[in-house]
């Protein structure tokens, strides 16, 4: 999801680096140019990033990398992992239910924090 990437982005920058422009976030993630603006503006709207602008503009994240899970951004963008609840008389949208609540657990403890670690630990080299 292009939402994470940019999220996880921000992340690994340097405590006191200047905001990030969405050509560097775009060209670092793979992201077409094109999506990302919307994608921030709404990021913007949820907090979790901020933007300023001018020549030295960007975005930078507005909480902590480790206080931003990934069914909160999921959930931005999407209705859900699994789309609406099922109805409770259809056995196989029962038996699903359950696997939806075990990956919403899953992404609930899963922060943004542990994916930028998870990506400068195992890339070698792999810089921002």
């Amino acid at each position: 999801m292009y939402a994470v990437r940019a999220l996880v982005y921000l992340a690994m920058l340097p405590s006191d680096a200047e905001p990030a422009r969405v050509e560097a976030i775009a060209h670092a993630q793979h992201i077409p140019p094109r999506f990302l603006p919307q994608i921030m503006a709404t990021l913007k709207a949820a907090g979790m990033v901020q933007s300023r602008r001018g020549t030295a503009g960007g975005y930078s994240l507005t909480r902590s990398p480790g206080s931003i899970s990934l069914a909160e951004v999921i959930e931005r963008f999407e209705h859900g992992v699994f789309g609406p609840s099922p109805q409770a008389e259809n056995p196989v949208e029962v038996a699903l239910k359950t696997v939806a609540d075990r990956v919403d657990t899953v992404l609930r403890a899963a922060t943004i924090e542990e994916l930028a670690s998870l990506a400068s630990a195992h890339v070698p080299g792999y810089t921002i």
